[in-house]
C-alpha cells in the first residue's frame, strides 16, 4: 500500500520529482533548438561541473519545500548523492560542490532498484540500456562505501513495493532522535 493512500496524515505524503531529468530535458531542447538538429541526443550534450552543482541544488531546494509542507514521508526519486555519481558518469570525477550538497542534505534511507528483471524502456530521455548494469554496481558500491543506510529491491513490483514498504516502515519505527543541545 502506497503511504498517501492510508488516509489520515499519511494522505500528505510528499513525492519530489527528479530534478536532473527536468534539466536535462531543458538542456537538451535549448541544445536541439540552437543547432536545428532535432536528433541531438545525451551523448552530443557537453556537461559542466557547475551545471550538476545547480542540478543538486535545485534539487535539495524542492526537498526542503516538501519537507516544510508538513510531509510525514518524504521520497525522493533522486538527490545530491545520485547527482554525484551522474557527475562521474558524465564527467568522469564527482565534483567537491556536489559532494557538499549532499553532506549538508540528511537522508535516512536509500533506496536501490535492481535493474535486474526489468525491461529498459527508451522514453525518449533514458541514458543507454549499455550502462544500466554500471550505474547500479556503481550506487551499491558508493552506498556501502559510505555506510549510508540502504536496500536493494528486486523481482516483480509488487515484491519491490512491498520491501521498500517494509524498510521504510522500519525506518519509521524506530522514531527520531534530537542532537544534544547547544552547550557555550
Amino acid at each position: 500500500m502506497h503511504y498517501a493512500e492510508k488516509g489520515g496524515v499519511w494522505a500528505t505524503t510528499r513525492w519530489v520529482p527528479e530534478y536532473g531529468r527536468t534539466f536535462t530535458e531543458e538542456k537538451l531542447a535549448a541544445a536541439r533548438r540552437a543547432t536545428g538538429d532535432p536528433s541531438l541526443w545525451l551523448d552530443d550534450l557537453t556537461w559542466e561541473p557547475a551545471e550538476f552543482t545547480r542540478i543538486a541544488e535545485r534539487h535539495a531546494v524542492l526537498e526542503d519545500a516538501a519537507a516544510r509542507s508538513g510531509s510525514p514521508l518524504l521520497v525522493c526519486d533522486t538527490d545530491a548523492f545520485a547527482t554525484v555519481l551522474w557527475q562521474e558518469r558524465y564527467l568522469g570525477s564527482p565534483a567537491p560542490d556536489v559532494e557538499a550538497v549532499h553532506d549538508r542534505v540528511p537522508h535516512h534511507l536509500w533506496i536501490l532498484c535492481s535493474p535486474e528483471g526489468v525491461p529498459f524502456e527508451q522514453d525518449g530521455l533514458r541514458d543507454g540500456e549499455s550502462i544500466r548494469s554500471w550505474m547500479a554496481e556503481r550506487f551499491q558500491e558508493e552506498l556501502e562505501r559510505r555506510s549510508l543506510p540502504h536496500i536493494v529491491v528486486t523481482g516483480p513490483h509488487e515484491q519491490r513495493l512491498a520491501a521498500a514498504a517494509r524498510a521504510t516502515d522500519d525506518l519509521l519505527a524506530r522514531g527520531w532522535t534530537l542532537s544534544a543541545p547547544l552547550t557555550p
